[in-house]
């Protein structure tokens, strides 16, 4: 994961965090409960993704259609995150 723990939260309630690294989000969110609140922005995020298709959520982004130069492929996970949480 990145080394700005403050970021994980769509991970977090994506699920997406190894078990490591949620009890190490857990903690932080611990000891900075103000950073809770934007866990429930998020909240229906899990939801909302599950309602859309591949295409559909791929659309949401400013990636789609784009391939990386280097052949790997694309995190969309941020803009997907950023998108929906928008909507």
């Amino acid at each position: 994961m990145t080394d700005d723990i403050a970021e994980w939260d769509a991970a977090y309630i994506l699920g997406a965090l190894s078990r490591d690294d949620r009890h190490t989000y857990e903690a932080y969110l611990a000891v900075n409960p103000e950073r809770a609140g934007a866990l429930t922005e998020l909240a229906g995020l899990p939801g909302i993704l599950n309602a859309l298709s591949p295409d559909e959520a791929v659309a949401l982004t400013q990636h789609a259609g784009d391939a990386p130069a280097d052949g790997r492929t694309l995190d969309l996970m941020p803009s997907l995150a950023s998108a929906a949480a928008k909507r």
